[in-house]
């Protein structure tokens, strides 16, 4: 009898012990702990896993329409825009090879867009504000970030974002934009999906796609992607939210926190 006292007193401290933790953030800290503590044993091992020659795929092709393209089977099989520059996913840049290779093909003076979903100290550990500062990249790269702690998903607002920044870059002459996170397979995915989505929508398909038929097309392009549940949730939000209003009013509705968050990381 007393051993089972201390399982239900053990059991409700516990789940006070858990509430207490989401009620007053520490949740995030946990995430932002195991996030730093595994930083450079898993970009190691993507690294290993993947191998390092190719750290990027193209998800979405430049083209002259916007085109969702789906099967009879519900399959997507393609998607372009009618932007000037394909859109790349990948891992986080690490040297200039890195960049480089991003740029290949483009002339001395192009421009990249480059859209990060990282933490600063991640950016900073993997030498990416290293290469922000250096005198290679000077003007010739436009950053975007979407702040994210590893282990969880892209808030509401900065999907939003994301979607907005992407349909804009042809107006800051971007030539490619580049999409990343630690490894190129959650965060930023999501961050793609959202824009995907839209594109969806502008080509009147959103309601004939869905965020698993989504994830799979990115599979198709990068084998790693894998969504976590958190974001699909969202990503179902956002796909239900474009169904049935226009992503102008979905902006307009959300103009104050979006302004917030755009201040927020100007810096």
């Amino acid at each position: 009898m007393q051993f089972v006292r201390k399982v239900i007193v053990l059991s409700i401290l516990s789940i006070g012990f858990n509430l207490t933790i989401q009620a007053e953030g520490w949740w995030d800290y946990y995430n932002t702990a195991k996030s730093m503590a595994s930083f450079h044993i898993t970009v190691g091992w993507n690294n290993y896993w993947y191998g390092n020659k190719k750290n990027f795929d193209e998800i979405i092709g430049s083209g002259d329409k916007t085109e969702v393209v789906i099967n009879d089977k519900g399959v997507i099989t393609s998607i372009t825009d009618n932007k000037r520059s394909p859109v790349l996913l990948g891992r986080i840049p690490q040297t200039q090879t890195d960049i480089d290779a991003i740029r290949d093909g483009l002339s001395n003076h192009d421009k990249i867009g480059i859209y990060t979903f990282n933490r600063d100290f991640e950016r900073s550990w993997a030498g990416l504000e290293d290469l922000k500062r250096s005198e290679d990249n000077e003007n010739l790269i436009i950053w975007h970030r979407y702040d994210t702690t590893d282990y969880t998903s892209p808030s509401d607002i900065d999907l939003i974002r994301i979607a907005r920044d992407l349909y804009s870059r042809d107006k800051r002459g971007e030539k490619r934009a580049y999409v990343h996170c630690k490894a190129g397979r959650g965060r930023s995915a999501a961050g793609i999906v959202a824009y995907s989505l839209l594109l969806a929508k502008n080509d009147g398909k959103i309601d004939q796609v869905s965020i698993d038929s989504m994830e799979k097309y990115l599979q198709t392009k990068r084998p790693q992607v894998a969504l976590s549940s958190d974001a699909r949730v969202k990503l179902e939000d956002f796909r239900k939210e474009l169904s049935k209003e226009s992503f102008e009013t979905m902006i307009q509705k959300n103009d104050l926190a979006i302004a917030k968050r755009d201040a927020e990381l100007s810096h």
